[in-house]
């Protein structure tokens, strides 16, 4: 059952690059809206429909939101995507990190620790290289980049094969 909302949400995404391959309907449409929110609760339903963990369906059902507040114009609905992306992203760390204690999972390896502080650095650059060019959403980059950060190291502590 999961495959065909997998397969659904593939067809969703496709046509939402075809609306802006063609520039129709305009952004902000509700239509456009409807496609590119409708290719990530299909994977929501995909994520329900088989055993993905309740925290990473949560994540992706947030990042449906984050889609749509996206889809439509203005500050405030983009100020709104980018808080229900981080809290996708924080629900993504906590769901990882569960994982990672279930696993019986201590400590990062040599190798996961070097490439946690390398995230860490460019992470940290990256929020610091974006900022500089948002104006006055400074502090709202500067924080998402980091919680795309502390998702990314949550990820890099997972066994290679859970």
């Amino acid at each position: 059952m999961a495959i065909i909302f997998l397969w659904l949400g593939a067809g969703l995404a496709f046509a939402y690059l075809m609306q802006i391959a063609t520039g129709r309907p305009k952004e902000g449409h509700w239509q456009r809206s409807a496609v590119k929110t409708g290719a990530t609760l299909a994977l929501v339903a995909a994520g329900l429909a088989s055993t993905a963990p309740g925290l990473v369906v949560l994540g992706l059902a947030l990042g449906a939101a984050g889609d749509f507040f996206l889809s439509r114009r203005g500050q405030t609905m983009f100020l709104a995507g980018m808080a229900a992306f981080a809290a996708g992203h924080l629900a993504y760390v906590a769901g990882f990190w569960t994982r990672a204690g279930h696993l019986g999972l201590a400590a990062p390896s040599p190798a996961q620790a070097t490439a946690l502080a390398m995230l860490g650095l460019t992470v940290g650059a990256l929020g610091l290289w974006l900022s500089a060019k948002a104006g006055p959403l400074r502090l709202p980059v500067i924080a998402y980049a980091l919680v795309i950060g502390l998702m990314a190291a949550a990820a890099l502590i997972l066994p290679a094969n859970p």
